[in-house]
């Protein structure tokens, strides 16, 4: 079994054959939405149990378009979700108008009693900085999703307690070879990001964590099988007590 712990299964034109795929590749997926809405849309047609879970998300970049109504969606499905994503700040130049927003919604987001009982997949892109500390007083279980901070960033959060998901375009980046080699293994998990990253002229699908593992494996000096093995271990030890359906059958 292989791991995808951050894919918009919603996003893509035909999201059932990709489920369908991720399927057949035994995929364990975590489908990431931006909105409550999106949400609860998706949760009867996307959701596998147990290689695919939907996670409740208030994506950062849709923050500002949030009114009040879809905050209160949020907290009145939190409690009948494991994971919540996609969530956090950004702090780029599309970003940057709506930070004010955007901080209020993540406080909202972090401020629910139950929070603690789930594990977030975090967006800081631009924001690495704060979003660490964040979540670091906040005291829940996080994964960094595409983290592009510095190195520095990256080890207050593993002091914190927090993962990191790995994706295609990290591992052709300098940056994201930098961070893959400075964090401890069984802090990783892949994802994919799809339909948003691209392998070759495609974007990327659920089984295309193969890349991921492939660098991961050369980085570790093991085989491939034996990278996903210790992904997956990663995975039922972040979910253990949280999600029983995510842990291996």
């Amino acid at each position: 079994m292989y791991v995808d712990a951050h894919v918009h299964l919603g996003r893509y034109p035909d999201p059932s054959a990709v489920l369908r795929e991720a399927e057949s590749e035994r995929v364990v997926c975590v489908a990431v939405t931006d909105t409550p809405s999106e949400y609860r849309e998706a949760l009867p047609t996307l959701r596998r149990p147990p290689l695919v879970d939907v996670a409740l998300g208030v994506h950062p970049l849709k923050a500002a378009e949030l009114g009040s109504e879809e905050l209160t969606r949020f907290d009145e499905l939190v409690d009948g979700c494991t994971w919540v994503g996609e969530v956090g700040l950004d702090g780029s130049p599309d970003g940057r108008p709506s930070l004010p927003a955007q901080r209020q919604a993540f406080a909202r987001v972090l401020a629910h009693p139950s929070i603690r009982d789930k594990v977030l997949s975090v967006h800081s892109r631009g924001a690495e900085t704060e979003v660490v500390g964040t979540l670091a007083r906040a005291r829940v279980a996080a994964v960094l999703h595409w983290y592009r901070g510095s190195v520095e960033d990256a080890q207050r959060a593993l002091e914190a307690g927090m993962r990191f998901s790995i994706n295609p375009a990290m591992v052709r980046s300098s940056a994201g070879r930098r961070l893959m080699a400075a964090l401890p293994p069984e802090r990783i998990l892949t994802e994919t990001d799809g339909p948003y990253t691209t392998v070759g002229p495609r974007p990327s699908a659920p089984a295309d964590v193969r890349v991921v593992l492939a660098a991961l494996a050369e980085q570790w000096r093991v085989g491939v099988e034996v990278a996903a093995r210790r992904v997956r271990d990663n995975l039922e030890a972040l979910a253990a007590g949280v999600e029983p359906g995510l842990r291996r059958r």
